[in-house]
């Protein structure tokens, strides 16, 4: 009859097991280290693209909003987005109805709030009389691997005990 032994199953075992329970923070920690990478170099490349013969004011403040958001919950898979944050402080002139035709009036009805999301949204693809500046997704592509060598830093440490 065949016998079959085994010596540190149980070690790894106890191990896995182990993987498994901390698993939520680590992937917390992964994914924070992977955005603390990302976010000054989104704002880099807002200057290198997008700075170049248009207003530095909103350029600026577009960069200075780029931020980490909460942590966020899509199914069974957890994530942290790195975008834009909040609204540009000089709006867009609010449009009036007053004697049947639409026309700009700027007189006591103030401006609407432009978000930072929708000014990299235009920035990042263009509109109709505008060409984009693909900022956003040549700083993810340029450093996906730092990104991902940040997050594997994480691991790595968790994995060592420390």
């Amino acid at each position: 009859m065949a016998e079959f032994n085994t010596i540190g199953i149980e070690d790894i075992e106890r191990h896995l097991r182990d993987l498994a329970e901390n698993a939520p923070e680590v992937i917390d920690d992964m994914l924070n280290a992977g955005a603390d990478v990302l976010v000054p170099e989104y704002k880099a490349s807002i200057g290198r693209h997008v700075g170049r013969g248009r207003k530095r004011r909103s350029i600026g403040t577009l960069a200075n909003s780029i931020g980490k958001s909460p942590f966020q919950n899509e199914g069974s898979k957890r994530c942290i987005y790195v975008l834009p944050e909040g609204d540009q402080p000089h709006g867009r002139p609010r449009v009036s109805n007053a004697g049947g035709t639409r026309r700009k009036k700027r007189m006591g009805l103030g401006f609407k709030p432009v978000s930072n999301k929708e000014v990299g949204f235009i920035l990042e693809y263009g509109h109709s009389s505008m060409s984009g500046s693909p900022w956003m997704s040549e700083a993810y592509e340029n450093n996906a691997g730092k990104v991902e060598e940040a997050e594997w830093d994480v691991w790595r440490k968790y994995n060592d005990g420390g």
